[in-house]
């Protein structure tokens, strides 16, 4: 089985956004379109074209974000309150993600099938996220429901 791997590391002091590299080569940016905009996130290729948008939706009990392509919604995350478990449904079809108790070890399902393995890993005070997926998937759509974990967490580390 052949796994494309990536590495996703915050940029900035303030959590400004994210790199994405593939084998050590830039891939993509990750950005907020405003200091002030929290509940948003782009994803950019390395030419600076913007790919998807991840929107959270304000919601009472659970996080709720929706990956936009060209302004339309092509899937939307649920994450179970008091769980680890996300599920996702859209064009691409049904996925769910699961994470062990400290959401270090998180791995994405497409039915039965594992898709994508995530990673967390310290480097002094900031995390570093290795992503593994699996040849044939959509790399940018996997990648997004990694995004959007990220987001809920860092609403949870805020508190």
């Amino acid at each position: 089985m052949e796994f494309t791997v990536f590495t996703i590391e915050s940029k900035g002091m303030f959590n400004s956004g994210y790199n994405i590299y593939q084998d050590d080569n830039f891939v993509y940016s990750v950005i907020k379109p405003s200091i002030f905009i929290s509940r948003k996130r782009i994803i950019k290729d390395s030419k600076g074209q913007e790919l998807v948008t991840l929107h959270r939706k304000l919601n009472l009990g659970n996080f709720k974000i929706d990956i936009l392509e060209n302004d339309q919604i092509i899937a939307t995350i649920v994450k179970e309150t008091f769980s680890n478990k996300y599920h996702i449904d859209g064009t691409y079809g049904v996925y769910e993600m699961n994470g062990n108790f400290f959401n270090s070890e998180l791995t994405i399902f497409n039915g039965n099938s594992e898709v994508a393995k995530i990673s967390k890993k310290r480097k002094g005070l900031s995390s570093i996220y290795g992503v593994a997926i699996k040849e044939g998937n959509n790399k940018v759509f996997l990648l997004s429901i990694v995004l959007a974990f990220l987001m809920v967490a860092e609403v949870q580390h805020q508190g």
